[in-house]
Protein backbone atom coordinates (compact mmCIF):
# COMPACT_ATOMS: atom_id res chain seq x y z
CA UNK A 1 0.00 0.00 0.00
CA UNK A 2 1.60 3.41 -0.99
CA UNK A 3 1.88 5.82 0.90
CA UNK A 4 1.32 9.87 0.64
CA UNK A 5 4.71 11.88 -0.50
CA UNK A 6 6.11 8.61 1.06
CA UNK A 7 5.25 9.75 4.48
CA UNK A 8 2.32 8.23 6.50
CA UNK A 9 0.13 11.20 8.35
CA UNK A 10 -1.11 10.65 11.41
CA UNK A 11 -4.50 11.53 12.71
CA UNK A 12 -6.26 10.41 15.63
CA UNK A 13 -4.13 7.52 15.47
CA UNK A 14 -5.31 7.29 11.81
CA UNK A 15 -3.22 6.65 8.90
CA UNK A 16 -4.14 7.35 5.34
CA UNK A 17 -3.43 5.64 2.00
CA UNK A 18 -2.18 7.70 -0.76
CA UNK A 19 -3.88 8.53 -3.82
CA UNK A 20 -3.65 10.67 -6.54
CA UNK A 21 -7.23 10.96 -7.52
CA UNK A 22 -9.01 9.07 -4.03
CA UNK A 23 -8.13 9.33 -0.59
CA UNK A 24 -8.85 6.55 2.11
CA UNK A 25 -8.59 6.41 6.20
CA UNK A 26 -7.07 3.34 7.13
CA UNK A 27 -10.03 3.07 9.12
CA UNK A 28 -12.60 4.01 6.46
CA UNK A 29 -14.04 0.65 6.54
CA UNK A 30 -13.11 -0.83 3.23
CA UNK A 31 -11.51 -3.99 1.78
CA UNK A 32 -7.67 -3.60 0.58
CA UNK A 33 -7.77 -6.37 -1.96
CA UNK A 34 -4.50 -7.04 -1.53
CA UNK A 35 -5.58 -8.38 1.62
CA UNK A 36 -7.35 -11.33 -0.32
CA UNK A 37 -4.31 -11.93 -2.20
CA UNK A 38 -3.99 -9.87 -5.31
CA UNK A 39 -0.45 -9.02 -5.78
CA UNK A 40 -1.30 -6.21 -8.56
CA UNK A 41 2.26 -6.58 -10.03
CA UNK A 42 1.10 -7.45 -13.71
CA UNK A 43 2.59 -10.77 -13.56
CA UNK A 44 0.53 -12.69 -11.07
CA UNK A 45 -3.18 -14.33 -12.13
CA UNK A 46 -5.71 -12.31 -9.63
CA UNK A 47 -8.52 -13.75 -10.66
CA UNK A 48 -9.44 -15.83 -7.90
CA UNK A 49 -8.53 -13.26 -5.20
CA UNK A 50 -10.94 -10.08 -7.12
CA UNK A 51 -13.58 -12.93 -6.87
CA UNK A 52 -13.39 -13.67 -3.33
CA UNK A 53 -12.85 -9.83 -2.75
CA UNK A 54 -15.62 -8.37 -4.55
CA UNK A 55 -18.38 -11.20 -3.13
CA UNK A 56 -17.08 -10.71 0.45
CA UNK A 57 -19.85 -9.63 2.38
CA UNK A 58 -18.29 -5.93 2.51
CA UNK A 59 -18.40 -5.06 -0.64
CA UNK A 60 -16.34 -1.36 -0.08
CA UNK A 61 -13.31 -2.37 -2.12
CA UNK A 62 -9.87 -0.43 -2.51
CA UNK A 63 -7.78 -0.97 -5.00
CA UNK A 64 -3.85 0.35 -4.60
CA UNK A 65 -2.09 1.10 -7.60
CA UNK A 66 -1.30 -2.22 -10.17
CA UNK A 67 -1.88 -4.03 -12.52
CA UNK A 68 -4.14 -6.88 -12.01
CA UNK A 69 -4.36 -9.29 -14.53
CA UNK A 70 -7.12 -11.70 -14.68
CA UNK A 71 -7.86 -14.76 -16.67
CA UNK A 72 -11.81 -15.39 -16.33
CA UNK A 73 -14.65 -13.06 -15.76
CA UNK A 74 -14.82 -10.96 -11.86
CA UNK A 75 -18.53 -11.11 -10.94
CA UNK A 76 -20.56 -11.37 -8.18
CA UNK A 77 -23.57 -13.25 -6.88
CA UNK A 78 -24.49 -10.24 -4.24
CA UNK A 79 -25.23 -7.27 -6.56
CA UNK A 80 -25.85 -5.02 -3.70
CA UNK A 81 -23.81 -2.22 -2.42
CA UNK A 82 -20.62 -3.23 -4.16
CA UNK A 83 -18.10 -0.14 -4.11
CA UNK A 84 -14.75 -0.93 -6.37
CA UNK A 85 -12.69 2.02 -5.75
CA UNK A 86 -9.24 2.18 -7.39
CA UNK A 87 -6.12 4.93 -5.89
CA UNK A 88 -6.24 5.94 -9.65
CA UNK A 89 -7.37 5.56 -13.14
CA UNK A 90 -4.37 5.64 -14.72
CA UNK A 91 -2.69 3.25 -11.88
CA UNK A 92 -4.93 0.64 -11.46
CA UNK A 93 -5.57 -1.59 -14.28
CA UNK A 94 -7.54 -4.76 -14.51
CA UNK A 95 -6.22 -6.02 -17.49
CA UNK A 96 -7.17 -9.65 -19.70
CA UNK A 97 -4.77 -11.93 -20.32
CA UNK A 98 -3.98 -11.86 -24.17
CA UNK A 99 -6.22 -14.77 -26.09
CA UNK A 100 -8.40 -15.34 -22.81
CA UNK A 101 -10.25 -18.95 -22.67
CA UNK A 102 -14.02 -18.13 -23.33
CA UNK A 103 -13.57 -14.51 -24.74
CA UNK A 104 -13.04 -15.47 -28.49
CA UNK A 105 -16.72 -15.00 -29.44
CA UNK A 106 -18.34 -11.67 -30.30
CA UNK A 107 -21.97 -14.07 -30.55
CA UNK A 108 -21.20 -14.91 -26.44
CA UNK A 109 -19.54 -12.24 -25.29
CA UNK A 110 -18.36 -12.19 -21.69
CA UNK A 111 -17.65 -9.94 -19.32
CA UNK A 112 -13.98 -9.29 -17.84
CA UNK A 113 -15.58 -7.08 -14.60
CA UNK A 114 -19.27 -7.97 -13.71
CA UNK A 115 -21.39 -6.23 -10.90
CA UNK A 116 -23.69 -9.07 -10.92
CA UNK A 117 -23.09 -13.09 -12.60
CA UNK A 118 -26.31 -13.28 -14.19
CA UNK A 119 -24.83 -11.68 -17.56
CA UNK A 120 -27.64 -11.30 -20.46
CA UNK A 121 -29.90 -13.28 -18.54
CA UNK A 122 -33.47 -13.14 -19.47
CA UNK A 123 -34.70 -14.78 -16.46
CA UNK A 124 -33.09 -11.76 -13.91
CA UNK A 125 -35.57 -9.53 -12.75
CA UNK A 126 -33.25 -7.82 -9.85
CA UNK A 127 -33.97 -4.35 -8.87
CA UNK A 128 -32.65 -4.73 -5.36
CA UNK A 129 -28.76 -3.92 -6.87
CA UNK A 130 -28.85 -0.50 -4.69
CA UNK A 131 -25.84 1.57 -4.61
CA UNK A 132 -23.49 0.21 -6.73
CA UNK A 133 -20.21 2.27 -7.94
CA UNK A 134 -16.86 2.05 -9.46
CA UNK A 135 -14.65 5.04 -9.85
CA UNK A 136 -10.82 5.58 -10.20
CA UNK A 137 -9.60 2.46 -12.46
CA UNK A 138 -9.57 1.27 -15.84
CA UNK A 139 -10.36 -2.00 -17.65
CA UNK A 140 -8.55 -3.27 -20.22
CA UNK A 141 -9.44 -6.33 -22.51
CA UNK A 142 -6.11 -7.58 -23.74
CA UNK A 143 -5.44 -8.42 -27.45
CA UNK A 144 -7.15 -11.49 -29.12
CA UNK A 145 -10.50 -11.31 -27.21
CA UNK A 146 -13.10 -10.27 -29.60
CA UNK A 147 -16.22 -11.24 -27.35
CA UNK A 148 -14.67 -9.46 -23.88
CA UNK A 149 -16.75 -6.89 -22.43
CA UNK A 150 -14.70 -4.63 -20.23
CA UNK A 151 -17.34 -3.84 -17.92
CA UNK A 152 -21.07 -5.40 -17.13
CA UNK A 153 -23.27 -2.59 -15.02
CA UNK A 154 -25.58 -3.43 -12.74
CA UNK A 155 -27.69 -0.91 -10.57
CA UNK A 156 -30.99 0.15 -8.95
CA UNK A 157 -32.00 3.23 -6.99
CA UNK A 158 -28.26 5.47 -6.68
CA UNK A 159 -24.97 4.40 -8.35
CA UNK A 160 -22.29 5.82 -10.24
CA UNK A 161 -19.24 5.20 -12.38
CA UNK A 162 -17.11 7.98 -12.20
CA UNK A 163 -13.71 8.28 -13.46
CA UNK A 164 -13.39 5.60 -15.46
CA UNK A 165 -11.37 3.96 -18.97
CA UNK A 166 -12.66 1.35 -20.60
CA UNK A 167 -10.33 -0.16 -23.30
CA UNK A 168 -9.17 -2.44 -26.17
CA UNK A 169 -5.38 -2.55 -26.09
CA UNK A 170 -5.94 -5.36 -29.43
CA UNK A 171 -4.36 -3.54 -32.48
CA UNK A 172 -7.66 -3.97 -33.97
CA UNK A 173 -9.56 -2.68 -31.24
CA UNK A 174 -11.93 -6.00 -31.21
CA UNK A 175 -13.80 -6.78 -28.28
CA UNK A 176 -17.84 -6.93 -27.77
CA UNK A 177 -18.18 -3.96 -25.97
CA UNK A 178 -16.92 -1.47 -23.18
CA UNK A 179 -19.97 -0.56 -21.30
CA UNK A 180 -22.74 -3.01 -21.46
CA UNK A 181 -26.08 -2.44 -20.01
CA UNK A 182 -27.64 -6.11 -20.95
CA UNK A 183 -29.09 -7.23 -17.91
CA UNK A 184 -32.66 -6.26 -15.89
CA UNK A 185 -32.70 -3.89 -14.54
CA UNK A 186 -29.73 -1.38 -15.06
CA UNK A 187 -30.49 2.08 -13.78
CA UNK A 188 -31.25 4.67 -12.81
CA UNK A 189 -27.66 5.74 -12.42
CA UNK A 190 -25.03 8.20 -13.13
CA UNK A 191 -22.05 7.40 -15.42
CA UNK A 192 -19.35 10.85 -15.40
CA UNK A 193 -16.01 11.06 -16.81
CA UNK A 194 -16.38 7.64 -18.46
CA UNK A 195 -14.04 6.99 -21.71
CA UNK A 196 -14.42 4.33 -23.95
CA UNK A 197 -11.66 3.37 -26.75
CA UNK A 198 -12.34 0.28 -29.14
CA UNK A 199 -14.69 -2.95 -29.46
CA UNK A 200 -17.40 -2.94 -31.85
CA UNK A 201 -19.80 -0.63 -29.77
CA UNK A 202 -18.57 1.86 -27.02
CA UNK A 203 -22.17 1.71 -24.90
CA UNK A 204 -24.30 -1.77 -25.91
CA UNK A 205 -27.19 -1.03 -24.05
CA UNK A 206 -30.86 -3.25 -24.61
CA UNK A 207 -32.76 -3.10 -21.16
CA UNK A 208 -35.44 -0.85 -20.92
CA UNK A 209 -35.68 0.35 -17.60
CA UNK A 210 -34.99 2.46 -15.57
CA UNK A 211 -32.59 4.90 -17.12
CA UNK A 212 -28.79 5.85 -17.19
CA UNK A 213 -27.93 9.68 -16.93
CA UNK A 214 -24.07 9.69 -18.96
CA UNK A 215 -21.98 13.37 -18.50
CA UNK A 216 -18.62 13.53 -19.88
CA UNK A 217 -18.84 10.70 -21.67
CA UNK A 218 -15.33 10.13 -24.52
CA UNK A 219 -16.14 7.47 -27.01
CA UNK A 220 -12.83 6.77 -29.64
CA UNK A 221 -12.13 3.75 -32.38
CA UNK A 222 -15.57 1.86 -32.17
CA UNK A 223 -16.30 -0.59 -34.74
CA UNK A 224 -19.60 -0.57 -35.38
CA UNK A 225 -20.72 2.26 -33.14
CA UNK A 226 -20.26 4.33 -30.59
CA UNK A 227 -23.53 3.84 -28.72
CA UNK A 228 -25.80 0.93 -29.31
CA UNK A 229 -28.92 1.42 -27.57
CA UNK A 230 -32.58 -0.22 -28.17
CA UNK A 231 -35.40 -0.01 -25.25
CA UNK A 232 -33.23 2.10 -22.59
CA UNK A 233 -33.94 5.64 -21.49
CA UNK A 234 -30.57 7.17 -21.97
CA UNK A 235 -29.85 11.37 -20.68
CA UNK A 236 -26.09 12.28 -22.36
CA UNK A 237 -24.79 15.41 -21.56
CA UNK A 238 -21.21 16.27 -23.18
CA UNK A 239 -20.43 12.98 -25.17
CA UNK A 240 -17.32 13.61 -27.62
CA UNK A 241 -17.24 10.69 -30.06
CA UNK A 242 -14.05 10.46 -32.65
CA UNK A 243 -15.01 7.87 -34.92
CA UNK A 244 -15.58 6.46 -38.36
CA UNK A 245 -18.52 4.77 -37.60
CA UNK A 246 -21.96 6.57 -36.30
CA UNK A 247 -21.85 8.00 -33.12
CA UNK A 248 -25.11 6.62 -31.91
CA UNK A 249 -27.30 4.10 -33.13
CA UNK A 250 -30.81 4.13 -31.92
CA UNK A 251 -33.13 1.46 -32.42
CA UNK A 252 -36.15 2.10 -29.71
CA UNK A 253 -36.23 3.97 -26.66
CA UNK A 254 -35.56 7.45 -25.88
CA UNK A 255 -32.02 9.62 -25.79
CA UNK A 256 -31.99 12.71 -24.63
CA UNK A 257 -28.54 14.07 -26.20
CA UNK A 258 -27.29 17.64 -25.19
CA UNK A 259 -23.90 19.37 -25.87
CA UNK A 260 -22.14 16.57 -28.25
CA UNK A 261 -18.86 16.83 -30.08
CA UNK A 262 -18.47 14.18 -33.33
CA UNK A 263 -16.30 13.87 -35.78
CA UNK A 264 -16.29 11.01 -38.27
CA UNK A 265 -15.39 9.54 -41.31
CA UNK A 266 -16.70 6.85 -43.54
CA UNK A 267 -20.01 6.52 -42.02
CA UNK A 268 -23.13 8.45 -43.46
CA UNK A 269 -24.73 10.08 -40.28
CA UNK A 270 -23.12 10.87 -36.94
CA UNK A 271 -26.65 9.74 -35.55
CA UNK A 272 -28.74 6.99 -36.97
CA UNK A 273 -32.63 7.39 -35.29
CA UNK A 274 -35.00 4.78 -35.59
CA UNK A 275 -37.03 5.43 -31.50
CA UNK A 276 -37.25 8.65 -30.12
CA UNK A 277 -34.15 11.58 -30.27
CA UNK A 278 -34.23 14.52 -28.46
CA UNK A 279 -30.72 16.45 -29.24
CA UNK A 280 -29.55 20.03 -28.79
CA UNK A 281 -26.24 22.07 -29.19
CA UNK A 282 -24.38 19.20 -30.90
CA UNK A 283 -21.15 19.41 -33.44
CA UNK A 284 -20.52 17.48 -36.46
CA UNK A 285 -17.63 16.89 -38.48
CA UNK A 286 -16.84 14.34 -40.96
CA UNK A 287 -20.25 13.12 -41.36
CA UNK A 288 -22.21 13.97 -44.43
CA UNK A 289 -25.50 14.11 -42.44
CA UNK A 290 -25.77 15.28 -38.80
CA UNK A 291 -29.15 12.86 -38.48
CA UNK A 292 -30.90 10.44 -40.06
CA UNK A 293 -34.09 10.14 -38.45
CA UNK A 294 -37.87 8.73 -39.68
CA UNK A 295 -36.74 8.62 -43.11
CA UNK A 296 -34.72 11.91 -43.37
CA UNK A 297 -31.60 13.85 -42.96
CA UNK A 298 -30.70 16.72 -41.03
CA UNK A 299 -27.29 18.22 -41.88
CA UNK A 300 -25.01 19.71 -39.65
CA UNK A 301 -22.13 21.11 -39.11
CA UNK A 302 -24.67 22.39 -36.24
CA UNK A 303 -27.73 20.81 -34.28
CA UNK A 304 -29.50 23.70 -32.51
CA UNK A 305 -32.40 21.76 -31.52
CA UNK A 306 -33.86 18.40 -32.79
CA UNK A 307 -37.19 16.65 -31.56
CA UNK A 308 -38.02 13.74 -33.60
CA UNK A 309 -41.54 14.25 -33.28
CA UNK A 310 -42.96 17.12 -33.15
CA UNK A 311 -43.15 19.55 -29.60
CA UNK A 312 -46.64 19.59 -27.79
CA UNK A 313 -47.96 22.40 -25.64
CA UNK A 314 -51.31 23.47 -24.01
CA UNK A 315 -51.27 26.86 -24.36
CA UNK A 316 -49.30 28.89 -27.34
CA UNK A 317 -45.34 28.80 -26.65
CA UNK A 318 -42.18 28.75 -28.26
CA UNK A 319 -41.42 24.87 -29.69
CA UNK A 320 -38.59 24.19 -27.83
CA UNK A 321 -37.33 23.63 -24.23
CA UNK A 322 -36.42 25.73 -22.08
CA UNK A 323 -32.74 25.55 -22.59
CA UNK A 324 -31.78 26.53 -18.82
CA UNK A 325 -28.26 27.81 -18.16
CA UNK A 326 -26.23 24.35 -16.66
CA UNK A 327 -23.34 25.29 -14.18
CA UNK A 328 -20.58 21.93 -13.20
CA UNK A 329 -20.83 20.36 -10.52
CA UNK A 330 -18.45 21.64 -8.08
CA UNK A 331 -15.53 19.85 -7.87
CA UNK A 332 -13.68 19.88 -4.30
CA UNK A 333 -9.82 18.62 -3.94
CA UNK A 334 -9.11 16.30 -0.84
CA UNK A 335 -7.96 17.93 1.95
CA UNK A 336 -4.54 17.21 3.21
CA UNK A 337 -4.16 14.45 5.38
CA UNK A 338 -3.85 16.64 9.01
CA UNK A 339 -7.32 18.77 7.64
CA UNK A 340 -9.54 15.59 8.46
CA UNK A 341 -11.16 14.01 11.35
CA UNK A 342 -13.26 11.17 12.07
CA UNK A 343 -16.44 10.66 13.68
CA UNK A 344 -16.32 8.70 17.01
CA UNK A 345 -19.40 6.86 16.55
CA UNK A 346 -21.12 4.38 19.08
CA UNK A 347 -20.57 1.49 16.73
CA UNK A 348 -24.57 1.12 15.88
CA UNK A 349 -25.36 0.91 20.03
CA UNK A 350 -26.09 4.61 20.91
CA UNK A 351 -26.70 7.77 19.98
CA UNK A 352 -24.87 9.28 17.82
CA UNK A 353 -25.82 13.47 17.32
CA UNK A 354 -23.47 14.40 20.03
CA UNK A 355 -20.15 12.46 18.85
CA UNK A 356 -21.05 14.20 14.88
CA UNK A 357 -21.20 17.60 16.40
CA UNK A 358 -17.84 17.14 18.03
CA UNK A 359 -16.52 16.36 14.77
CA UNK A 360 -17.50 18.81 12.89
CA UNK A 361 -16.97 21.80 15.51
CA UNK A 362 -13.08 20.42 15.71
CA UNK A 363 -12.14 22.85 13.28
CA UNK A 364 -11.09 20.77 10.72
CA UNK A 365 -12.23 20.70 6.70
CA UNK A 366 -13.05 17.05 6.18
CA UNK A 367 -15.49 15.13 8.62
CA UNK A 368 -15.51 11.16 7.52
CA UNK A 369 -17.75 8.43 9.14
CA UNK A 370 -15.89 4.89 9.23
CA UNK A 371 -18.31 2.75 7.21
CA UNK A 372 -20.85 1.53 9.95
CA UNK A 373 -24.65 2.57 10.83
CA UNK A 374 -24.89 6.27 12.98
CA UNK A 375 -28.15 6.90 15.22
CA UNK A 376 -29.43 10.95 15.30
CA UNK A 377 -32.00 11.61 17.16
CA UNK A 378 -31.08 15.21 17.19
CA UNK A 379 -30.53 17.81 14.72
CA UNK A 380 -26.69 18.03 13.36
CA UNK A 381 -25.49 21.67 12.49
CA UNK A 382 -23.01 21.76 9.58
CA UNK A 383 -20.83 24.85 10.20
CA UNK A 384 -17.63 26.13 10.96
CA UNK A 385 -14.69 25.34 8.85
CA UNK A 386 -15.98 21.78 7.54
CA UNK A 387 -16.29 21.86 3.56
CA UNK A 388 -16.91 18.01 2.91
CA UNK A 389 -18.46 15.22 4.58
CA UNK A 390 -17.67 11.78 3.70
CA UNK A 391 -19.84 9.01 4.73
CA UNK A 392 -17.54 6.25 3.69
CA UNK A 393 -20.41 4.03 2.73
CA UNK A 394 -22.33 4.06 6.21
CA UNK A 395 -25.18 4.05 7.20
CA UNK A 396 -27.39 6.95 9.29
CA UNK A 397 -31.14 6.75 10.72
CA UNK A 398 -33.35 9.37 13.12
CA UNK A 399 -35.07 8.69 15.88
CA UNK A 400 -37.95 8.89 17.94
CA UNK A 401 -35.96 12.64 18.84
CA UNK A 402 -37.61 13.77 16.07
CA UNK A 403 -41.43 12.57 16.09
CA UNK A 404 -44.19 15.24 16.52
CA UNK A 405 -41.42 17.94 15.28
CA UNK A 406 -40.11 19.29 12.06
CA UNK A 407 -36.45 19.86 12.82
CA UNK A 408 -33.83 18.71 10.49
CA UNK A 409 -31.85 15.96 10.75
CA UNK A 410 -29.14 18.21 8.97
CA UNK A 411 -28.76 21.48 9.05
CA UNK A 412 -26.41 23.27 6.72
CA UNK A 413 -25.59 26.51 8.30
CA UNK A 414 -23.06 29.43 7.58
CA UNK A 415 -19.20 28.70 7.74
CA UNK A 416 -16.03 29.41 5.95
CA UNK A 417 -16.20 27.70 2.80
CA UNK A 418 -18.18 28.44 -0.32
CA UNK A 419 -19.39 25.06 -0.96
CA UNK A 420 -19.75 22.18 1.66
CA UNK A 421 -20.23 18.42 -0.27
CA UNK A 422 -21.96 15.67 1.66
CA UNK A 423 -21.44 12.50 -0.01
CA UNK A 424 -21.55 8.89 0.13
CA UNK A 425 -24.64 8.17 2.33
CA UNK A 426 -27.04 6.16 2.94
CA UNK A 427 -30.27 6.59 4.72
CA UNK A 428 -31.29 4.08 6.87
CA UNK A 429 -35.24 2.75 6.42
CA UNK A 430 -37.89 3.95 9.48
CA UNK A 431 -36.72 7.35 9.90
CA UNK A 432 -38.47 8.99 11.83
CA UNK A 433 -37.33 13.09 11.07
CA UNK A 434 -39.99 14.62 8.52
CA UNK A 435 -36.88 16.49 7.01
CA UNK A 436 -33.31 15.12 6.33
CA UNK A 437 -31.43 18.04 4.85
CA UNK A 438 -32.18 21.79 5.66
CA UNK A 439 -30.27 24.64 3.42
CA UNK A 440 -30.23 27.57 5.70
CA UNK A 441 -27.36 29.22 3.99
CA UNK A 442 -26.50 30.99 1.03
CA UNK A 443 -23.53 28.16 0.79
CA UNK A 444 -23.64 26.04 -2.29
CA UNK A 445 -24.40 22.34 -1.17
CA UNK A 446 -23.90 19.85 -3.21
CA UNK A 447 -25.08 15.93 -2.50
CA UNK A 448 -23.55 12.98 -4.63
CA UNK A 449 -23.90 9.88 -4.03
CA UNK A 450 -26.44 9.19 -1.83
CA UNK A 451 -29.77 7.83 -1.07
CA UNK A 452 -31.61 9.97 1.50
CA UNK A 453 -33.82 9.13 4.20
CA UNK A 454 -36.25 11.34 4.14
CA UNK A 455 -36.72 14.95 2.41
CA UNK A 456 -35.28 18.11 1.46
CA UNK A 457 -35.96 22.15 2.42
CA UNK A 458 -34.16 25.27 1.96
CA UNK A 459 -34.97 28.78 3.75
CA UNK A 460 -32.25 30.49 1.98
CA UNK A 461 -31.76 30.55 -2.00
CA UNK A 462 -28.76 29.14 -1.99
CA UNK A 463 -27.50 26.80 -4.81
CA UNK A 464 -27.78 23.29 -5.02
CA UNK A 465 -25.98 20.44 -7.03
CA UNK A 466 -27.48 17.17 -6.47
CA UNK A 467 -25.63 14.00 -8.17
CA UNK A 468 -26.72 10.85 -8.47
CA UNK A 469 -28.96 11.29 -5.43
CA UNK A 470 -32.17 8.64 -3.90
CA UNK A 471 -34.77 10.48 -1.74
CA UNK A 472 -38.04 12.74 -1.28
CA UNK A 473 -39.78 14.96 -1.07
CA UNK A 474 -37.92 17.41 -2.51
CA UNK A 475 -38.76 21.14 -2.15
CA UNK A 476 -37.08 24.30 -3.70
CA UNK A 477 -38.24 27.52 -2.81
CA UNK A 478 -36.39 30.36 -4.93
CA UNK A 479 -33.05 28.76 -5.83
CA UNK A 480 -31.29 27.58 -8.40
CA UNK A 481 -30.96 23.39 -8.36
CA UNK A 482 -29.16 21.58 -10.85
CA UNK A 483 -30.02 17.37 -10.72
CA UNK A 484 -27.98 14.56 -12.24
CA UNK A 485 -29.91 11.87 -11.87
CA UNK A 486 -32.42 11.77 -9.35
CA UNK A 487 -34.61 9.58 -8.19
CA UNK A 488 -37.48 10.41 -5.75
CA UNK A 489 -39.86 7.56 -4.89
CA UNK A 490 -42.12 8.64 -2.26
CA UNK A 491 -46.46 8.58 -2.49
CA UNK A 492 -47.60 12.12 -3.42
CA UNK A 493 -45.64 15.24 -4.92
CA UNK A 494 -41.86 14.21 -5.38
CA UNK A 495 -40.83 17.61 -6.41
CA UNK A 496 -41.90 21.18 -6.05
CA UNK A 497 -40.40 24.15 -7.78
CA UNK A 498 -41.84 27.40 -6.02
CA UNK A 499 -40.31 30.41 -7.78
CA UNK A 500 -37.06 28.81 -8.39
CA UNK A 501 -34.66 27.22 -11.61
CA UNK A 502 -34.80 23.53 -11.61
CA UNK A 503 -32.48 21.40 -14.28
CA UNK A 504 -32.56 17.98 -14.36
CA UNK A 505 -30.80 15.31 -16.03
CA UNK A 506 -32.37 12.05 -15.91
CA UNK A 507 -35.21 11.72 -13.28
CA UNK A 508 -36.37 8.99 -12.16
CA UNK A 509 -39.66 8.14 -9.98
CA UNK A 510 -41.75 5.58 -8.59
CA UNK A 511 -45.69 5.63 -6.88
CA UNK A 512 -48.27 7.57 -7.31
CA UNK A 513 -48.07 11.56 -6.94
CA UNK A 514 -46.82 14.61 -9.32
CA UNK A 515 -43.31 13.79 -11.08
CA UNK A 516 -42.27 17.58 -10.77
CA UNK A 517 -45.11 20.94 -9.78
CA UNK A 518 -43.56 24.45 -10.71
CA UNK A 519 -45.44 27.23 -9.56
CA UNK A 520 -44.67 31.39 -7.81
CA UNK A 521 -43.19 31.85 -11.52
CA UNK A 522 -40.39 29.01 -11.59
CA UNK A 523 -38.75 27.75 -14.16
CA UNK A 524 -37.92 23.66 -14.69
CA UNK A 525 -35.91 21.53 -17.49
CA UNK A 526 -36.14 17.64 -17.46
CA UNK A 527 -33.81 16.16 -19.91
CA UNK A 528 -34.94 12.48 -19.74
CA UNK A 529 -35.82 9.49 -17.25
CA UNK A 530 -38.70 7.37 -16.67
CA UNK A 531 -41.60 8.67 -14.40
CA UNK A 532 -42.74 5.09 -13.42
CA UNK A 533 -46.53 4.95 -11.66
CA UNK A 534 -46.83 1.69 -9.62
CA UNK A 535 -48.80 0.64 -6.37
CA UNK A 536 -51.96 2.78 -7.18
CA UNK A 537 -52.18 5.56 -10.05
CA UNK A 538 -55.64 6.49 -10.49
CA UNK A 539 -55.75 10.59 -10.73
CA UNK A 540 -52.09 11.04 -10.81
CA UNK A 541 -50.50 13.74 -12.88
CA UNK A 542 -46.92 13.77 -14.08
CA UNK A 543 -46.20 17.68 -14.12
CA UNK A 544 -48.02 20.20 -13.12
CA UNK A 545 -47.32 22.99 -14.40
CA UNK A 546 -49.09 26.60 -12.18
CA UNK A 547 -48.62 30.27 -13.81
CA UNK A 548 -44.66 28.69 -14.95
CA UNK A 549 -42.81 27.68 -17.13
CA UNK A 550 -41.58 24.09 -17.64
CA UNK A 551 -40.44 21.53 -20.76
CA UNK A 552 -39.89 17.85 -20.28
CA UNK A 553 -38.69 15.11 -22.10
CA UNK A 554 -39.27 11.53 -20.02
CA UNK A 555 -40.80 8.32 -20.67
CA UNK A 556 -44.01 8.34 -18.32
CA UNK A 557 -45.27 4.37 -17.55
CA UNK A 558 -48.21 3.50 -15.54
CA UNK A 559 -50.30 6.53 -15.72
CA UNK A 560 -53.98 6.45 -15.52
CA UNK A 561 -54.63 10.06 -15.60
CA UNK A 562 -53.40 13.22 -17.33
CA UNK A 563 -50.02 13.52 -17.91
CA UNK A 564 -49.42 16.97 -17.69
CA UNK A 565 -51.18 19.40 -16.12
CA UNK A 566 -51.14 23.40 -16.87
CA UNK A 567 -52.89 26.78 -15.26
CA UNK A 568 -51.93 29.89 -17.04
CA UNK A 569 -54.35 32.92 -17.21
CA UNK A 570 -56.35 31.31 -14.42
CA UNK A 571 -57.52 28.60 -17.20
CA UNK A 572 -56.55 24.81 -16.45
CA UNK A 573 -55.59 22.42 -19.47
CA UNK A 574 -54.77 18.47 -19.14
CA UNK A 575 -52.49 16.18 -21.38
CA UNK A 576 -54.19 13.08 -22.53
CA UNK A 577 -51.22 11.37 -24.90
CA UNK A 578 -47.70 11.14 -24.10
CA UNK A 579 -45.12 13.93 -26.00
CA UNK A 580 -41.90 13.74 -26.76
CA UNK A 581 -41.20 16.97 -25.76
CA UNK A 582 -43.59 19.21 -23.82
CA UNK A 583 -43.24 22.67 -23.60
CA UNK A 584 -45.35 25.17 -21.44
CA UNK A 585 -43.75 28.65 -21.21
CA UNK A 586 -45.05 31.97 -22.35
CA UNK A 587 -41.17 33.21 -23.23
Amino acid sequence: MALLAGAVFMMARLAFVSAQEGLLPSDAGFNDVKNFGAKGDGKTDDTAALLEAISDRNGFLYLPNGTYLLSDSVSTKHPKRRVLQGQSRTGVILKLKDNAAGFDDPAKPRPVLSLYDRFMDPKSNNGQAFRNSICNLTVDVGAGNPGAVALHYFNDNQGTVENVMLRSSDPQKRGKAGLALVTNWPGPALLRKVSIEGFDFGVWSTIGQYSIAFEHLSLEGQRVAGISNSHQMLSIRGLKSRNTVPAMKLAKGLVVLVDGDFTGGTAAAAIENAGSLYARNLKIQGYRTAIQSGGKEIPGPAIDEFVSREAVSLFPSPPKSLGLAVEESPELPYDPPPDWIAVQGSGGKGDDTEAIQKAIDAGKSTVYFPRGTYHLNDTVHVRGTVRRIIGMESTLSTGKGFEGSDKPAFRIEDGKAPVVLLERFEGGYGNHAKCYIEQATSRTLVLRTCTLGGSYRNTVSGKLFLDDVCGAPWDFSKQQVWARQLNPENHGTKIVNDGGSFWCLNLKTEKAGTAVLTKGGGKSEILGGYVYFNRGNEGTVAFVNQESALSFVAVINGAKGSLAQETRGGETRELAKWPLLFVGATK
